[in-house]
């Protein structure tokens, strides 16, 4: 009777040893899930970025410039299409110049086009001279504004 007493409390503890390894195994790899979700949102971001930043600097050639709004009207098409208002670029410029037909649901402020995604633009940058373009980033990450200026060197 000894003996099987002591076998029945050593087959419980073998048994509660069991569900605690379990119980750590589910929650590591749950927590590992949320990790590796986190990753791919922020690989996905950044993947997204890169496709405009890469054109980011002081002194950028006028068709690299124009490449890079290329860039983004294409992908403003498909953003508005698919409904991705966060991820719609807008261009802040005094020498690349659009009108209210060369933005998505542009609203007038001011007399001047505020626009709330470019779709076009009314001036192209000049091949031969030089810019300098910098972007801001909305609330989400994604690149909301581009800004583009005259170069001074």
């Amino acid at each position: 009777m000894e003996n099987a007493s002591k076998a029945l409390i050593i087959a419980g503890a073998i048994l509660l040893s069991i569900v605690l390894i379990t119980l750590g195994v589910l929650i590591i790899g749950r927590g590992q899930d949320a990790i590796d979700s986190t990753n791919i949102d922020d690989q996905v971001l950044s993947t997204w970025n890169q496709k405009f930043t890469q054109y980011e600097g002081n002194g950028v050639n006028g068709s690299t410039v124009n490449t890079l709004l290329n860039s983004i009207i294409s992908s403003n098409s498909i953003a508005n299409s698919n409904g991705e208002k966060e991820k719609v670029i807008t261009l802040s410029s005094s020498v690349i110049t659009q009108n209210t037909s060369d933005c998505y649901d542009c609203i007038k402020t001011n007399g001047q086009p505020a626009t709330t995604g470019l779709k076009n633009i009314t001036k192209w940058a000049v091949n031969t001279k030089k810019y300098n373009v910098k972007f801001d980033y909305n609330p989400k990450g994604y690149v909301a504004v581009v800004s583009i200026s005259a170069s001074t060197t």
